[in-house]
């Protein structure tokens, strides 16, 4: 008799498998019966779906199927999630991918993958299984999330107040246990975004506790939306592409603030981990914006295709339907960048920055002049027929770099963490303005390398505002800091708070500004992540690719709302880093600063 797994469940059939886990105690040995159902078809059993993090594929256990005698060898952790969700009194189906995908079959895999998202959907419950809860916390989250209900029942969260600095809910011990919570792996695994996205019911199994995943995200929105010292002193943050994303139901948009598209969901869950580089994109397919109109994923998931040519065909959609805002979600390190790649197409697992500036809508910039209803009538991509790998822009020169100073991804002892959670953590672990100032040498150091470096260079009348509003890349809460002189005059005083803790000397004859340090660190800290501060060899500041060097090119591209950094490397050839914020060019200044129109030229990128 043939294993159940041995039996290939490949298209066009919906065939999947059910594990039947038979009842027994905890510390009993795993037995499960494997059965097969259409899932579209036949009347399926109740089930529930686990979504759980895959671990070490060195410490793996084995589990029974209860028919055959044949073990299964699957791992730690997933067998640690059978245990806990196991009755010990009665049978219970479970569908788990490990057990009910044959992973060595890629064709089945690719197969399953593609409608993997109906799966979720016919659950009667997604058990999110985060692990052992050795030191008691969850019944303090338990507890927060009981006394907080009231607070999430508002419909609106942008209609409740901030939390002042010294509400005494801030000083609540047990948003450290809540804090605890979100550092769990499971929320930096890709596949659980659309695991509890299309869950009816998602609950969360914690230790010995069981509650609503979706109250937990309402708790994240209100902390995120209100009470943001809560990220600072206790570490309590989840990502947005949990508390923003977290119902795939064709009604989603009814749940968000924005008008989402496609490049913002995937920019959202860039750097989630996944064993395979094909499933930061393979993941998300079951969202309703990454489906066609027939209801099927914009690109159907095959494990034998490279992974370049993958991301070549997500990021020439994109570009073909979104236009260059596209290109404002690609990053680079010193090594991709050097790939045998385009340097053009998003990498999903690269995430550096905390905030692209190019395709917010709500964003001011306007880089290439106001934009128009359609952009996409006025300039589509252009792919050479015969190297389709290339990309052709209209480009206008802005200006070279001269300077750089990359902000730190490394630690204040100078170790680049293996961890890129502790990375994108770093900056809110460094705490408060004030903390930052006494204890974060290395970011100081380059705060005030850049000060001394831009003093030889700008009219000291200039200096203040350029560097400020540079290091904010021209933003206060979101907003333009330019618009009005209300908002000007409060950034000023702010961040002259913020940096006399920062260099005291550089404001050392200047009264005290009455400003918000914290705020003006907020700011900083948004902008400044993942990039460097750089000047052109004409005197202008900007943000930009943490990698940028001397003698890269600034240009803005035709529709673009922001500048970008090219690198022109030795074989001629030019290769994108990524986006850039240069002062006083946001609004279109490069269009009209010699009084003629300016000139588009054709630049290819490779």
């Amino acid at each position: 008799m043939a294993h159940p797994l041995d039996v290939p469940l490949l298209p066009p059939s919906l065939d999947i498998r059910l594990a039947e886990l038979q009842a027994g105690a905890p510390s009993d040995p795993i037995f499960v019966r494997i059965s097969f159902f259409d899932l579209e078809k036949c009347e399926l059993p109740r089930f529930d779906a686990l979504s759980y993090v895959w671990g070490s594929v060195d410490r793996e256990e084995t589990i029974e199927c209860h028919d055959t005698r044949r073990q299964i060898r699957i791992t730690a952790s997933l067998h640690a999630a059978l245990s806990r969700v196991r009755y010990r009194d009665q049978p219970r189906h479970i569908w788990a991918d490990a057990i009910c995908i044959n992973q060595e079959n890629l064709a089945e895999k690719s197969h399953h993958v593609a409608f993997m998202d109906r799966v979720y959907a016919k659950a009667t419950k997604v058990l999110v299984c985060m692990g052992g809860d050795e030191s008691g916390e969850a019944s303090e989250v338990v507890a927060l999330l009981n006394e907080h209900a009231s607070r999430m029942g508002v419909k609106s969260l942008q209609d409740m107040p901030l939390l002042a600095s010294n509400d005494p809910v801030l000083d609540d011990a047990r948003w450290r246990s809540l804090a605890k919570l979100t550092r769990n792996d499971w929320f930096k695994r890709a596949w659980v975004v659309q695991e509890v996205g299309k869950a009816r019911e998602a609950r969360v199994l914690w230790g010995n506790e069981e509650f609503s995943y979706r109250r937990l995200m309402q708790l994240g929105r209100w902390i995120d939306r209100c009470a943001p010292l809560l990220i600072q002193r206790a570490g309590a943050y989840l990502l947005p592409i949990h508390t923003d994303w977290e119902r795939w139901t064709p009604e989603w948009r009814a749940n968000v603030d924005h008008d989402y598209t496609l490049i913002d969901f995937f920019s959202y869950a860039k750097g989630l981990g996944c064993r395979d580089p094909r499933d930061n994109v393979y993941s998300l397919l079951g969202h309703p914006l990454a489906r066609t109109a027939a209801d099927k994923p914009l690109l159907m998931p095959n494990y034998e295709v490279p992974i370049g040519e993958v991301l070549m065909e997500l990021s020439s959609y994109m570009l073909r339907t979104l236009g260059l805002k596209t290109l404002s979600s690609v990053e680079h390190d010193n090594s991709t960048i050097l790939e045998d790649l385009p340097s053009w197409i998003t990498r999903w697992d690269m995430d550096l920055t905390w905030r692209s500036l190019g395709y917010y809508p709500d964003f001011y910039y306007r880089a290439s002049g106001p934009e128009p209803e359609d952009p996409l009538r006025l300039w589509k991509p252009t792919f050479s027929a015969s190297a389709p790998s290339v990309l052709a822009v209209q480009a206008a020169y802005l200006d070279t770099i001269d300077a750089v100073f990359p902000f730190p991804l490394v630690d204040e002892q100078g170790t680049e963490s293996s961890d890129r959670w502790k990375n994108i953590f770093r900056f809110w672990d460094l705490g408060t303005a004030e903390e930052v100032a006494s204890s974060a040498p290395r970011l100081v150091n380059t705060l005030v390398a850049i000060h001394r470096h831009l003093t030889a260079r700008l009219f000291p009348a200039q200096l203040p505002d350029a560097l400020s509003l540079t290091l904010c890349a021209g933003l206060q809460n979101y907003l333009e800091v330019e618009a009005s002189l209300g908002s000007l005059e409060t950034h000023r005083a702010d961040f002259q708070a913020f940096w006399q803790l920062i260099e005291s000397s550089a404001y050392s004859k200047l009264p005290s500004s009455g400003g918000d340090a914290e705020a003006s660190w907020a700011e900083v800290n948004l902008a400044c992540k993942g990039r460097c501060f750089f000047t052109t060899s004409k005197g202008y500041c900007g943000l930009g690719p943490l990698i940028a060097q001397p003698n890269d090119i600034c240009y803005v591209f035709n529709t673009a709302r922001v500048p970008f950094v090219v690198r022109a490397m030795e074989s001629g050839k030019s290769r994108l880093l990524g986006e850039a914020y240069v002062h006083d060019f946001m609004h279109g200044e490069l269009l009209y600063q010699s009084g003629k129109a300016v000139q588009w030229n054709r630049l290819d990128l490779y």
